[in-house]
């Protein structure tokens, strides 16, 4: 096992490059750390295992970007421990075939908990995700947030839950997943769950898988691009509120760059 210790409060990201050789990470920040950690998980191999998880201690934020590509399936778990008063903002990016759980536990007082989800398949390619944040303390605060794409013949199904337990009152957590079809062969299935255990809470889900819109590439190639491109554009637009969310423009500008890369 790999780890990585965040004591103090880091300025610039750090990056990590991982191949099908480290099986696993663990990422711990210290009481009032706050850190930002790029992973960029490429494997050669056909069929790779990984595990990741993550402990934030009071008071201490972290921000992880991970991303994964590779011609193989890749199988990743993750998950994550949010103390009292601690943030975490998680970015998956999923470039390629994979079955990919995350699940991160709120424990503390005034913990939160945002997960992103970046996936995009190609070909007869199949990515399974699954996200769920859970809320064991009172007045948490999280968001889920999904953006997906298939292309050609691959197909993405993703289930996102929220869970607020007995003692997570005064919590509000929101999810939402958009799953969009570039070819008439792509599917996607969008399952959105919440499972409320306690009152006086806040919560919302909702999930849409559409297709592109003929008019929409037509608007662009009217513009004089080329289908590719406008294809490219649409995609672009769909995804990149959830790389905007990032602060920071060295990371931001990292994800951007694997996205174009896809």
């Amino acid at each position: 096992m790999q780890k990585i210790h965040f004591k103090r409060v880091e300025k610039e990201p750090r990056s990590l490059r991982l191949t099908e050789a480290v099986t696993s990470l663990h990422v711990s920040s210290a009481t009032g750390s706050h850190a930002s950690l790029v992973v960029d998980f490429v494997a050669e191999k056909p069929d790779v295992r990984h595990m990741f998880t993550a402990d934030l201690q009071a008071q201490s934020s972290l921000l992880v970007v991970f991303l994964w590509s590779g011609p193989g399936k890749a199988h990743i778990t993750q998950s994550a421990t949010v103390g009292k008063d601690a943030h975490l903002h998680f970015l998956n990016v999923t470039l390629g075939e994979a079955k990919h759980d995350l699940v991160s536990e709120v424990t503390g007082k005034h913990g939160a908990s945002v997960l992103d989800w970046i996936v995009r398949v190609r070909d007869k390619k199949r990515c399974d995700i699954s996200v769920r944040n859970v809320f064991r303390s009172e007045e948490g605060r999280g968001e889920v947030t999904v953006r997906g794409v298939a292309e050609g013949q691959a197909r993405i199904r993703c289930d996102a839950a929220i869970e607020i337990g007995p003692k997570g009152q005064k919590t509000e957590a929101h999810l939402s997943e958009r799953i969009l079809l570039l070819d008439p062969t792509a599917e996607a299935e969008a399952v959105p769950k919440l499972k409320i255990e306690t009152d006086d809470v806040k919560a919302s889900h909702s999930a849409a898988v559409s297709r592109i819109a003929p008019e929409d590439l037509f608007y662009l190639r009217s513009r004089g691009l080329t289908e590719k491109t406008a294809r490219s554009l649409y995609v672009e637009g769909f995804l990149s509120d959830l790389a905007q969310r990032i602060p920071g423009g060295e990371i931001r500008s990292i994800v951007e760059e694997a996205l174009r890369n896809a």
